[in-house]
């Protein structure tokens, strides 16, 4: 730094040195702050990769081995193996990550609607504007194309909405396209702590 004091453009008065201590104090407490929260991103990701391979492998596994499907611990927690259903249809945003999934997307969208599951996929009609053209966008309702703006289309289905389909199609023992899907069934323990 130099020794000619830094002058306030709001007071035209120079900074004190404390008052700039207090800013590099204030700096470094958010740059320590941000690390620490990074820190602890990193190990709840991680323990929550060790839950889930305990809760859907693990102790599932041991609890099956032993021909148990539920019991209580010492402290009245009760433990139970309950059904877990997942699946996952590729984003727009993994398609253009991975082009390669653009196929298996598209395939997954013509299963649901050849099955009569077209219901399940949302789609949503976005339209951008330049700045200044609020009067466009509110005529725009009847004549988008007409008005040579191209909207964004976008369709997909919600992840609860297809793990719900997919618990209630396997329950039902309904065929699934499961690499499509990106189904996957198992079982998960069930934690309930005691009252």
């Amino acid at each position: 730094m130099s020794d000619t004091p830094a002058i306030n453009p709001l007071t035209q008065l120079p900074i004190t040195n404390e008052e700039l201590q207090q800013v590099v104090r204030l700096a470094e407490r958010q740059r320590d702050l941000e690390l620490k929260k990074q820190n602890l991103e990193a190990i709840l990701e991680d323990l929550a990769k060790q839950l889930f391979i305990l809760s859907s492998k693990t102790l599932p596994d041991a609890m099956s081995a032993i021909g148990l499907m539920d019991f209580k611990l010492r402290d009245g927690t009760q433990v139970e193996i309950k059904p877990y259903y997942t699946g996952k249809i590729p984003s727009e945003d993994d398609v253009l990550k991975d082009p390669s999934l653009a196929q298996r997307r598209a395939a997954a969208f013509e299963w649901l609607r050849s099955n009569g599951h077209a219901e399940l996929i949302k789609r949503n009609l976005i339209l951008k504007f330049d700045a200044g053209k609020d009067a466009a966008a509110n005529a725009i309702k009847e004549h988008l194309i007409q008005m040579g703006h191209i909207p964004e289309d976008k369709e997909g289905v919600h992840h609860q909405t297809l793990k719900a389909f997919i618990r209630e199609m396997t329950e039902k023992a309904q065929p699934l396209p499961t690499d499509l899907l990106g189904v996957y069934v198992g079982k998960v323990t069930k934690i309930t702590p005691a009252k």
